[in-house]
């Protein structure tokens, strides 16, 4: 029994460690985050820079005189039989 006591409280340690690893890290990267916008950058969201970046589709024109229509195809010739 006190073997295994000392298997849970190793993994309570594990935990412990690793959950300060997490804030930590959290802690590097938003104070990554004021540093970059304190210098004056900034950035956009994803989708936000790709609709910035992706103009819009331009409306097809339409001709201003209409487009000469294709000939009829002419009769074909009665066979003689």
């Amino acid at each position: 029994m006190d073997s295994y006591l000392n298997v849970l409280t190793a993994q309570r340690d594990l935990y412990g460690a690793q959950q300060q690893l997490i804030q930590t890290r959290l802690a590097r990267f938003q104070n990554s985050i004021g540093l970059y916008r304190a210098l004056g950058g900034g950035w956009l969201e994803r989708g936000a820079a790709a609709a910035a970046s992706t103009p819009a589709p331009a409306a097809p024109e339409s001709p201003a005189t209409p487009a000469p229509a294709a000939p009829a195809p002419a009769p074909a010739a009665p066979q003689q039989g």
